[in-house]
């Protein structure tokens, strides 16, 4: 490890009215190397964990006081030293530490020292980074029986910088959180199972509210595996890429948790995120659709009757066809009933969302099944009653 001093500047103070010190008064010559070094140890001792060493260079009293950057304070011996249980676990690791611009001044008496600086001390805990860079440091040494002891330390960042740093950091994580939201996005679009999953927590759930035409509240929920198996059967990838529309906004950030917002061509989306272990992962969707802008056509409705009864696709879902009147619903199973309106005699769609229903004739003109159209995608369902 290289430190590096690029101006040390070791004096004796002078008072107005002192016109000089005798050189009794003066700090002893060996002293000035020695005070650096005592000042180096308190803080290179970590690199290669020698506690004796660290402790050979701070005061065992009360009055030992040290102020870090994050307001902690240490005061006393004894509290100090608990500081090692952290400072000796195998998972810390020191990896430099670098002064700069070290200046050491001496007392008339030659007995108190003090010292001002900048300082890169920076490490690893569980291989993470950690540390502080650019760090004011400054301290007062006294010479006990002979030695030069540390009997106050403070550390401290400039007001400019933190706030530099901090808008800085808010950025990268602004930018990560909206990657994880396209990873979401674009991961869903592209059938990409694998990368949606690694955005999505444990316990991550997609929920969209609505009202039944019954006026009932509905919300209609999945899972993160039942996403996830809905991702792998394709997703939205029949959507062509220029038609899907994906917009990323991060609408609130803070240290570990964002708010996300991402439209798209079919969804508006309201992610909750959360950053663990420096990832982060989408907790919870609240999302709504994109209505459908088609407009209903003029039909002679004696047609909806042809359309009643029940349904089933290949996969065995069974749907419902509700004629009642002039209106025509579809109903799943073990959902809400959903209105269709007409585009045509044999086309309909749903004003909630982007989808669309086609009732198939034969040439007899009987009607034997409907497809119901979802973003690009078909679903076909044979008439069975």
């Amino acid at each position: 490890m290289t430190h590096e001093t690029n101006r040390l500047d070791l004096r004796r103070s002078r008072y107005p009215g002192h016109p000089g010190l005798s050189s009794a008064e003066e700090a002893r010559p060996g002293d000035r190397g020695v005070i650096e070094k005592t000042i180096r140890d308190s803080i290179g001792w970590a690199l290669t964990k020698d506690r004796p060493l660290a402790e050979s260079v701070i005061a065992r009293d009360d009055r030992l006081f040290m102020f870090n950057p994050d307001s902690e304070i240490t005061v006393g011996w004894d509290q100090w030293v608990k500081r090692f249980d952290f400072w000796m676990d195998p998972r810390f690791k020191a990896t430099k530490m670098e002064i700069r611009e070290m200046r050491i001044d001496v007392s008339r008496s030659g007995d108190v020292a003090w010292w001002s600086c900048i300082l890169d001390d920076l490490g690893e805990w569980d291989g993470r980074p950690i540390g502080w860079k650019d760090t004011r440091w400054t301290g007062i040494l006294e010479k006990r029986a002979g030695r030069w002891l540390i009997v106050q330390m403070h550390f401290s960042f400039a007001s400019d910088k933190v706030v530099a740093e901090a808008k800085a950091r808010l950025q990268s994580q602004g930018a990560d959180a909206a990657q994880a939201a396209l990873d979401y996005a674009e991961g869903w679009f592209d059938g990409d199972a694998a990368r949606v999953e690694r955005v999505l927590h444990p316990e991550f759930v997609r929920r969209i509210a609505a009202v039944t035409v019954a006026g009932d509240d509905f919300f209609w929920q999945q899972d993160r595996e039942r996403f996830l198996e809905m991702t792998r059967q394709g997703g939205d990838k029949a959507t062509p890429a220029d038609q899907r529309q994906i917009k990323v906004t991060v609408r609130d950030l803070a240290r570990t948790t964002a708010t996300v917002r991402v439209d798209s061509a079919y969804h508006v989306e309201h992610l909750s995120m959360v950053k663990l272990r420096d990832r982060w992962q989408i907790v919870n969707v609240l999302w709504e659709n994109v209505p459908n802008d088609k407009k209903e056509a003029p039909i002679d409705f004696r047609v909806l009757a042809d359309y009643a009864g029940t349904y089933r696709s290949e996969s065995g879902a069974i749907w419902q066809v509700i004629v009642e009147g002039s209106r025509i619903f579809l109903k799943p199973a073990d959902e809400p009933r959903i209105e269709i309106f007409p585009e045509s005699e044999t086309e309909f769609f749903t004003k909630g969302y982007k989808s669309g229903v086609t009732f198939v004739r034969e040439a007899s003109g009987s009607v034997t099944r409907l497809v119901k159209r979802v973003n690009y995608r078909d679903f076909s369902f044979d008439k069975i009653e």
